[in-house]
Order: structure tokens, then sequence, then C-alpha cells
């Protein structure tokens, strides 16, 4: 009987990595709520004064939450970055493992037809099935593994053009931050007296600040739809080459076939 050669793996990285993605996506959105607001009391004169003689350990607090959050985001990433490298090196281990299991085992059903053959014909018949069979093999794997480096490639393409736009929400936030900070600063200078509106201006520009990054954020949620997408296209390219070889396998065991009825 014709070796049934398959391995496992090829489907390994399906959706892997998209519920990580995810929870990167959202990430900054919802840490980005803790950054501190400032609730407005009734004001008297001296209360109004302590927001100008407040306000640089308020801002410290403000860039302190901010380097933390970024700092969270590096680590969260180089975790990704790290748990992607694991797992393709896992697939690919896996996935020489089986070939090399199914080799053997081929190589033995190769051995046993070998044996079983009687007359030159049988012989040759058995060496160009070994022959095709072998052929028709590494063209599938070479196309199996040609489909999940283009996978990878394009995964890695579409997180790096994430990284690339969450960097840019953020850059836009800290420069957000930034302006009502120095202008709050501006204000202290200009008008120390003015506390009460000074706060409420710095605080509205910051609640501002943070609804502009969490809606940048929730509009971006294209990266996941499009980890799905490559994976459809990487699994129906292997398919299609599964296919092609059950194609091949046949044609070369009917042709074994004729020769040992004949």
């Amino acid at each position: 009987m014709m070796p049934q050669v398959r391995y496992k793996g090829h489907t390994m990285s399906r959706h892997s990595n998209i519920s990580r993605i995810g929870g990167l996506l959202t990430f900054l959105v919802v840490a980005a709520s803790a950054l501190p607001s400032i609730t407005v009391h009734a004001i008297s004169a001296n209360e109004e004064s302590a927001f100008c003689t407040n306000l640089s350990s308020l801002t410290d607090k403000v860039t302190g939450n901010m380097t933390t959050l970024i700092t969270k985001l590096d680590i969260t990433r180089a975790s990704r970055d790290q748990t992607i490298a694991a797992n393709r090196t896992k697939w690919e281990q896996d996935i020489a493992a089986s070939r090399t299991k199914w080799d053997a085992k081929r190589d033995m059903e190769f051995a046993t037809l070998t044996a079983k053959a009687k007359t030159d014909a049988q012989k040759a018949a058995v060496k160009t099935y070994q022959a095709d069979l072998t052929a028709a093999i590494a063209t599938r794997r070479s196309a199996n593994d040609a489909a999940r480096n283009s996978y990878r490639q394009a995964v890695d393409a579409a997180l790096a053009s994430q990284r690339s736009t969450i960097d840019g929400e953020v850059s836009t936030f800290k420069s957000s931050i930034a302006t009502a900070e120095a202008g709050a600063r501006t204000g202290c200078q200009v008008m120390p007296g003015s506390g009460a509106s000074l706060r409420a201006n710095y605080q509205l520009t910051l609640k501002s600040a943070r609804q502009s990054f969490s809606i940048a954020r929730k509009a971006d949620k294209t990266s996941a739809d499009q980890v799905k997408a490559l994976a459809a296209t990487r699994d129906a390219a292997i398919k299609a080459n599964d296919a092609a070889f059950a194609a091949s396998a046949k044609t070369a065991a009917d042709k074994l076939k004729a020769a040992f009825k004949g």
C-alpha cells in the first residue's frame, strides 16, 4: 500500500497570536485612564494658588504614569516577540520530527516493495515509484514551507505596522499632555492667583487627550482581522499543496500496481 505521507504542524500557527494582538491593542486605552484626574472642589484664594504651587509635583506624577505605561508597553512587546519566536521554533522542530518519522516509515515500505519485486519490470517500477513519490513529497514540503514563510513575513509586517501606529498615537498623547503642562505653567506665571480656572483648563486638556487617544486605539482593530485573513490564505495554499501531492502519489501508485499486475 502506498504510504500516506503527512506531517503535523502545518496549521499549528492558526490565530496563535490573535488574542495577544488584541490585548496589545487595548492595553494603552485601559492604562491611559490611570492618569490622574483632578477633582474641582469649592475654591478659596489659598486653594487657587495651591494649584500653581503644586503644579510641578502634579506634572511629575503624570509624567511618571506615562513612563510606567510606556515601560509596560515595551515589556509586552518584548514578551510577545519572544513568544512568537519560541512558537515558531517549536513548530519547525515538530515538523522536522514528523518528517523524519515518515521518511523512516517510507524507507521501510520501499524496502518491502523492493523485496516483493521479482521481475526486472517490477524492480524498475519500484524504483520509478520511489523516485516519483520522493519528488512529490519534496515538492509538497517546499511549497508548504513557502506558504508558512509567506504567512510569517506578512504577520511580521502587520505587527510592525501596528507597532508604528501605536507609537504615533502614544507620541501624540504625550505631546498633548506636554502642551497641557506648558499651558498650566505659563498660566501660573502670568496669573498665579487664577488657580481655579487654570486647574479646570488643565484637567479638561488631559481629559481631551485621553479621549482622543482612546478613540484612536478603538478605531485601529485591523491587525487581528489581517492575521485571520493571512492564516486563511496560508491554510488554503497548504490544502492545495496537499491535494496536488495526493494526485501525484496516486498516479505513482497506479503505475506501480499496473507493473505488479502485469
